[in-house]
């Protein structure tokens, strides 16, 4: 069984629990043995023997086509030769959860969560290849004038505004 767990994680499948236990039930079927039951403690003493635990998957990473990843270096790198450096331009979009907080907290004894608040402004950075050049800070908003940024309306000079 642990093998097939090793074969998953390195595949980078997702796996959980209940996919465990329903394959070492058919890898006992195969192996005809017939008083296993893959009960959920036979899954802890599974998971403590093999040092698994549950983590969360973060980033987009895992979605990186890595096999292919000097192949797709190289044609950029073709691609961009006719370029100059002041006229290759990346931008990037990231959300700010601006009244979320911190998740870890220090106290004397376990501390109750709260809903986390879902009120987001996305931003987006760009700058050139060179790094001499950076555009401002493009904010897009769920409203056309936030309440917060009432008094700044006046600052806020783009020609075009999106909101969510």
């Amino acid at each position: 069984m642990s093998i097939w767990v090793d074969q998953q994680i390195s595949r980078n499948l997702t796996i959980n629990g209940s996919i465990i236990q329903q394959k070492a039930v058919e890898c006992a079927n195969l192996l005809d043995i017939t008083n296993f039951s893959a009960s959920a403690r036979w899954l802890s003493n599974f998971k403590q023997r093999n040092n698994l635990h549950i983590y969360k998957k973060k980033g987009e990473a895992g979605s990186v086509p890595i096999d292919e990843l000097p192949q797709i270096r190289a044609e950029l790198q073709e691609i961009l030769q006719v370029y100059e450096l002041k006229d290759i331009w990346n931008c990037d979009e990231t959300a700010l959860f601006w009244r979320l907080e911190p998740s870890k907290t220090i106290a004397h004894d376990p501390v109750l969560g709260k809903k986390c608040p879902k009120e987001r402004v996305s931003i987006l950075a760009t700058c050139n290849a060179s790094g001499d050049e950076r555009l401002p800070l493009v904010f897009i908003h769920k409203y056309e004038t936030p309440r917060a940024l009432l008094p700044f309306s006046e600052m806020l000079t783009l020609e075009c505004r999106s909101f969510l």
